[in-house]
């Protein structure tokens, strides 16, 4: 019997092939890794950044020049004379990077995985790594100067990638078109809340008063006008003149939490977050329980409101312990102001809901399957997932009711299953699971027919 190298083998192979052969290592001098430009784009003065409420210069708070203090084969750093190169990630220019490495830089995606546990679908049943999913254009750059890894093409990673085809159910024909994929399946967005700047500068520690979870925010993309989950990056700092000063940004976010299963209508429309702002016209993000000591977050999906730099409302918290030391006492947080943040900042890539989708979001909502949701017309849609090993699904819409055939074939025009053989079926959409457990790795046809109909489509089984 011959051996098949799985799928994900294949796939990780191919993505290693691609980093040997293309990693165009001469375009790293203009990538963000390289320069560090997305930190002074939403920091600098310019921009309507945390500089201009603070007067402190980026590089006198160091994180032009932060690394996490050895290049990747343990070499130590000294950050007065640090300039990023090949051998902060690779031994060996051209070999695998391990999660280990990027997770030594990326602190929320770092927390993501190995503080919070966050479920993800792509690392716990496909064993993904970073590497699987982001190219070599992400991580050593395109050629282009890019201001953040927000811009279009700076982040060339998206679903549609490998889901060139996605499961005909009622939920997708009503949204594909003006939801991104991670909007649904995205479990929770993060942020680490109230960094207290103070501690920054004069210290050159990061302190935050926790993870905030569990919880979205809606907005839309310039982009391409779809609807993004978003979250917001918030600072506090009391300035030498004892004034208190509070900020945030806010910015779409993609976290590595995502799930098969998506979100239901009423997670999204008429939720207990779109009552209370039509209720009240504010939304509280965070309060603070001083019996408990504690910081709590709203949760579930937020919409961003067409006026929320005054409908959110915030507490910020002040640490009073010593700054210089990694060490944080969760008893030395108090509460220094409560309300509208003293600042905003909006650099136009998550745009705020218009009032018309806050109607469409005001709306109690159900996936309807009656008469109004029965098809136009007969289809065949491509199986999902696509290569597979050994399950797929096959969709398809019947206008009508119908008697339905639905076969197998092999590139020989042998028939090799019978999924369904003159089954009388409903109007609507349907799915069948098709399992190729004792087929051997290679490409097939599925045929559907009716009386009035007839369609076939090919499909790739990779074991």
């Amino acid at each position: 019997m011959k051996k098949y190298l799985p799928f994900s083998a294949i796939l990780m192979g191919m993505l290693f092939l691609q980093t040997i052969l293309y990693a165009q290592p001469g375009n790293f001098p203009n990538s963000l890794h390289f320069t560090r430009q997305g930190k002074v784009t939403f920091y600098s003065q310019a921009n309507g950044g945390f500089e201009s409420y603070t007067g402190v210069p980026i590089e006198d708070i160091g994180c032009l020049k932060c690394h996490p203090g050895t290049k990747a084969d343990g070499t130590p750093i000294d950050p007065a004379t640090y300039v990023p190169d090949c051998y902060d990630c690779h031994v060996t220019p051209g070999d695998q990077v391990s999660d280990d490495i990027c997770l030594k830089c990326h602190g929320r995606q770092k927390r993501e995985i190995q503080v919070l546990n966050l479920p993800d679908v792509h690392r716990d049943t496909q064993n993904f790594n970073c590497e699987n999913c982001h190219t070599t254009g992400d991580i050593h750059g395109d050629g282009t100067s890019y201001n953040s890894l927000l811009d279009d093409g700076a982040i060339d990673t998206d679903c549609q990638d490998c889901h060139t085809s996605i499961p005909q159910n009622a939920e997708h024909q009503q949204h594909s078109g003006d939801i991104h994929c991670s909007t649904c399946h995205m479990q929770t967005v993060i942020t680490c809340y109230n960094c207290h700047f103070n501690s920054v500068v004069e210290g050159h520690i990061k302190r935050a008063v926790k993870i905030l979870q569990n919880y979205i925010l809606l907005g839309t993309r310039a982009s391409d006008n779809k609807i993004y989950p978003a979250t917001f990056m918030a600072l506090y700092y009391k300035t030498p003149s004892n004034q208190d000063t509070s900020f945030y940004t806010v910015v779409p976010y993609y976290s590595h939490s995502i799930v098969s299963q998506g979100r239901e209508c009423n997670d999204c429309h008429n939720n207990q977050n779109v009552q209370d702002y039509n209720n009240t016209g504010e939304l509280v993000i965070t309060q603070w329980d001083a019996n408990q000591h504690m910081l709590m977050n709203r949760t579930g999906v937020i919409p961003l409101v067409p006026d929320w730099q005054t409908a959110f409302k915030f507490d910020f918290l002040n640490y009073t312990g010593q700054l210089d030391t990694s060490y944080t006492d969760p008893t030395l947080w108090e509460l220094a102001e409560s309300g509208t943040a003293d600042h905003t900042q909006n650099l136009g890539y998550i745009l705020p809901l218009t009032q018309e989708q806050m109607n469409w979001l005001s709306t109690p909502m159900a996936i309807d399957e009656s008469e109004d949701r029965i098809p136009k017309e007969f289809a065949l849609y491509q199986n999902y997932p696509n290569p597979f090993n050994p399950t797929t699904t096959i969709s398809f819409s019947l206008p009508i009711s119908s008697r339905v055939t639905l076969k197998i074939y092999d590139l020989t025009g042998q028939e090799v299953a019978t999924l369904l053989e003159n089954q009388q079926l409903t109007p609507g959409t349907h799915e069948i699971n098709f399992e190729a457990e004792q087929l051997p790795s290679g490409v097939y046809l599925y045929r559907l027919w009716t009386t009035q109909y007839s369609a076939a489509k090919k499909m790739v089984l990779i074991k």
